[in-house]
């Protein structure tokens, strides 16, 4: 599979269309935040075959690195490396504006994701803890 790795602001219309439906596919799956929001003011490394978006990592500046804010594979293109080029386009970005650290979240349950990032040389520095106050 021949992969094409871009750089662009999210809210180009297609970019942001397949973002949001990918949010959402997330959410339902319970592997987001129920208020979590969606941040397509940021940056994005999007991964294309062909035509086809098949993956983006939503990214912005924070402190003196980014941040990854969302990032998401289609689900027949995962275990194919598609996850690994886009972080290393990103680690290359990183280097190339003098940023320290790439830094992100995922949910406890979300053990595709926390695979992707420890088998891409990240490793987990926070837990969070959450107690749901019921009115």
């Amino acid at each position: 599979m021949k992969l094409e790795l871009i750089d662009k602001v999210c809210s180009d219309g297609k970019l942001s269309k397949f973002c949001i439906n990918s949010f959402f596919e997330l959410k339902d799956k319970g592997l987001i935040e129920q208020d979590s929001g969606i941040h397509l003011s940021g940056k994005a490394i999007i991964a294309k075959s062909g035509k086809s978006i098949i993956g983006f990592i939503i990214y912005d500046q924070y402190e003196g690195g980014y941040w990854i804010y969302l990032s998401y594979v289609k689900k027949n293109k995962r275990r194919q490396g598609v996850y690994s080029k886009m972080y290393k386009k990103l680690r290359k970005l990183a280097k190339e504006n003098n940023k320290t650290f790439i830094e992100s979240s995922t949910h406890i349950t979300n053990l595709s994701m926390r695979m992707a990032a420890i088998e891409n040389g990240r490793n987990g520095s926070f837990i969070t803890y959450k107690e749901e106050i019921k009115p």
